[in-house]
């Protein structure tokens, strides 16, 4: 139903009143517009960088899952040539041991970044709402 608008003076024509109108409307589209655009880019931002450290965990578990791997092939070697009691002072063993438990530490770090970008996001989200709500 159309409403007559509030401010409008009483000397005005009907067409002049058309045209505050129309740039009333299209500014609003405009405004639309750009956060629109604001929101993808945000968003998109986000999942590139979360999406860049997702992947550094599937290279670090497929790291994990060799280390595993060749750990329990030399422990079975070992055991296999009678030397099983000593797998634990085994050098080789050592070596993938700490290879294992520095590939979960970047695993647990890029987890934490991730962590921390998501945070990021939200409080910027959250700031945005309350300018947004502060300035109407």
């Amino acid at each position: 139903m159309y409403e007559e608008p509030k401010d409008r003076p009483e000397d005005a024509s009907w067409e002049e009143m058309e045209g505050e109108g129309d740039k009333r409307f299209w500014g609003k589209v405009r405004k639309g517009v750009k956060e629109g655009y604001q929101y993808a880019a945000e968003k998109t931002d986000l999942y590139a960088k979360i999406g860049g450290r997702r992947l550094a965990i599937v290279g670090i578990h497929r790291k994990i899952d060799r280390a595993y791997t060749e750990l329990g092939e030399r422990v079975y070697a070992l055991f296999a040539a009678g030397k099983g009691e000593g797998a634990a002072g085994d050098a080789e063993v050592k070596e993938l041991v700490e290879r294992i438990r520095e590939a979960e530490a970047d695993l647990a770090s890029k987890e934490s970044e991730i962590e921390e970008i998501r945070q990021e996001f939200r409080e910027r989200a959250e700031r945005e709402k309350e300018k947004e709500e502060g300035g109407e």
